[in-house]
């Protein structure tokens, strides 16, 4: 008999080619009237003017660009005032993770209307502002998940939000957005979408539903990496990837977020860097050490990876056939662009055990099927700092 599992997904997702056409309905359906459009300088200038034909003449705009490529715990308190002393009803988000993750957490402090610090992790309830998400990345798990990861600069950690407080009410993730994404974007939204993916199927939280969706999710992915491989700007790829993203987050939000994430989260609590790119420099590795406790499902999706080779009748033993399945996806993605190392990226190799310690810590290994001692992570982080060593 398999695990129990709930599921529950209140966000409304809209996506495809040329969704953003139904914005204004959206709008109209949230009752919005006093809405506060929240993004970056560089997709303000990318988006504003298109946004601005599509939005409803009748209600009142404000605007706060001010978000970087990563979040902050300083311009979430910015955001949140600019809310609350102009009365606004509801937030729309323009673009990629910091600005989503933004948002949703101006949306759930402006509605509460107190001055509260947040913990390094932090569980919300009560009511929110309504929160409209655009999405121009190919990055799109966070659209339709309960988490929001802020960076506090001060303390040199990510704040981990959760509770489905945090859910949008929209997402709105439209194909044509993503235009000027270069190769090494598209990577980095790949591999948070790829550890995402294969996180949540191989999860000791994982059930029967999570399992579907996540074989759905990595059939879409995988056929857009290859897609993107034969070429750059193939809009089906683009579709497929984002898709892909769309239904990996309906996984997590019932097997929950991993080693990877968990990486990720302490890299980016005290260095400038890339979600994304720190996904992909730690991955494969982690991957590989997970191997033995979930053979079956890694060989299952190496089955997929080699199937859209149409290699059917390429049958090595299973643990064979499941670390070469990595190794593929891998060189699938490197073919688009390689992943920085984490010296190419400004991290300090000195600070490595620390930030093992920090990772071995964090709830998210206790979905991992094996959980590594502090040392087996920095032995991993060490591997991947210079990129010299195999893998």
């Amino acid at each position: 008999m398999t695990k129990w599992f709930k599921t529950k997904n209140p966000t409304t997702v809209i996506a495809g080619s040329s969704v953003l056409k139904f914005l204004p309905e959206q709008l109209r359906q949230l009752n919005a009237s006093k809405v506060l459009l929240l993004t970056n300088q560089e997709v303000k200038d990318s988006y504003l003017q298109t946004l601005k034909e599509l939005l409803p003449e009748e209600n009142q705009y404000y605007y706060y660009c001010e978000i970087g490529k990563e979040t902050n715990v300083s311009k979430v308190n910015e955001a949140t005032q600019v809310a609350i002393e102009n009365g606004i009803d509801t937030i729309i988000a323009v673009g990629g993770g910091s600005v989503i993750d933004t948002a949703k957490v101006v949306a759930y402090k402006a509605k509460n209307n107190e001055d509260f610090d947040l913990g390094a992790y932090h569980f919300g309830v009560g009511d929110k502002l309504n929160t409209v998400a655009i999405i121009t990345t190919l990055a799109t798990t966070f659209s339709n998940t309960p988490f929001a990861f802020i960076k506090d600069n001060d303390k040199k950690i990510t704040r981990t939000l959760t509770g489905d407080v945090f859910f949008p009410d929209v997402s709105i993730v439209d194909s044509k957005l993503t235009k000027s994404l270069t190769p090494r974007q598209m990577v980095s939204g790949i591999n948070l979408t790829l550890s995402t993916i294969v996180e949540g199927y191989v999860s000791t939280l994982s059930s029967l539903y999570s399992d579907a969706i996540t074989i759905s999710a990595l059939d879409l992915l995988v056929s857009g990496i290859y897609n993107l491989n034969a070429d750059i700007k193939s809009e089906k790829a683009i579709e497929e990837i984002q898709v892909a993203g769309i239904l990996a987050s309906y996984s997590v939000n019932n097997s929950m977020l991993g080693i990877v994430s968990a990486t990720a989260n302490a890299f980016c609590g005290r260095y400038s860097v890339d979600y994304g790119e720190i996904c992909g420099s730690v991955m494969y590795p982690y991957l590989h050490l997970t191997v033995p406790a979930q053979l079956e499902k890694f060989s299952k999706i190496s089955n997929k990876i080699f199937m859209q080779q149409e290699q059917q009748n390429y049958y090595p033993e299973k643990e064979t056939l499941a670390k070469e399945g990595i190794d593929k996806l891998k060189q699938m993605v490197d073919n688009i662009a390689p992943n920085p190392t984490l010296m190419e990226i400004g991290v300090d190799r000195e600070e490595l055990m620390e930030i093992a310690e920090i990772i071995a810590n964090d709830d998210g290994l206790l979905s991992c099927p094996i959980i590594p001692a502090k040392e087996e992570i920095h032995q991993v982080l060490e591997q991947v700092y210079d990129g010299k060593e195999d893998l």
